[in-house]
């Protein structure tokens, strides 16, 4: 009875260094997709910061425009 308990407990030792190395195996696959997660929402998030400041360089040239618009049409 001991060498059977013996042997289900080295069994049960090999599965469980079995599982914690997939388990390791995941959590760094699950990290590598964690970080490409971080990089392209950092482009994204810099994309919607030009995309922004090309806006607001529009606006401004558009006030400017209708601001000397109406200063030379009240000069007129």
């Amino acid at each position: 009875m001991n060498d059977e308990y013996k042997g289900r407990l080295r069994q049960l030792e090999n599965d469980l260094k079995d599982q914690r190395f997939n388990d390791h195996h995941k959590i760094r696959e699950l990290e590598s997709q964690i970080k490409d997660l971080e990089n392209r929402l950092f482009q994204r998030e810099e994309e919607i910061s030009k995309l922004k400041r090309e806006e607001d360089q529009r606006l401004h040239f558009l006030r400017t425009a209708i601001i000397d618009y109406i200063g030379t049409e009240a000069s007129s």
